[in-house]
């Protein structure tokens, strides 16, 4: 899946853009960090690498708040529906962020050892409705542009 999407986005960089050299740019990075990330499985568990992860996920979530806040001020009609959905599409992300973070993080916690297993639903739940919402923010705002 990843080389996959890799793909997908060059080819659709290159065909939304004059700028060859940076999708080509923009596809070697991406490739470069999902060759990482398939290689970093080898490490083991760093929790330190995890508290950091999550806290630029919670600060990133916190400044596109901030920025969505200040441009949705100055939207309406279909623009300020298109960036309502966007904002309803972050959170979902950031809950499912939550509920991963709690599922992967549950094996190596002791106090949590007794729980057991549940069902991931939930996390694809908020997933699948996050990635909804964004498309449904870009089909609606996908005429304001021209």
């Amino acid at each position: 899946m990843p080389i996959g999407a890799i793909l997908a986005a060059v080819g659709i960089l290159l065909h939304g853009s004059q700028n060859g050299s940076r999708a080509g740019l923009m596809g070697v990075a991406l490739f470069l960090v999902s060759a990482l990330s398939y290689f970093a499985k080898g490490i083991g568990h760093v929790p330190p690498l995890f508290g950091i992860g999550g806290g630029l996920i919670l600060a990133s979530f916190v400044a596109i708040l901030w920025l969505w806040g200040k441009r949705r001020a100055s939207l309406s009609g279909a623009a300020g529906i298109g960036a309502d959905f966007q904002l309803v599409a972050y959170v979902f992300f950031i809950t499912a962020a939550w509920f991963i973070c709690g599922r992967f993080g549950q094996p190596y916690l002791a106090s949590m050892s007794e729980l057991g297993q549940s069902s991931p639903i939930d996390i694809m739940i908020y997933l699948a409705l996050g990635w909804i919402f964004l498309f449904l923010s870009h089909l609606k705002t996908r005429n304001l542009e021209r």
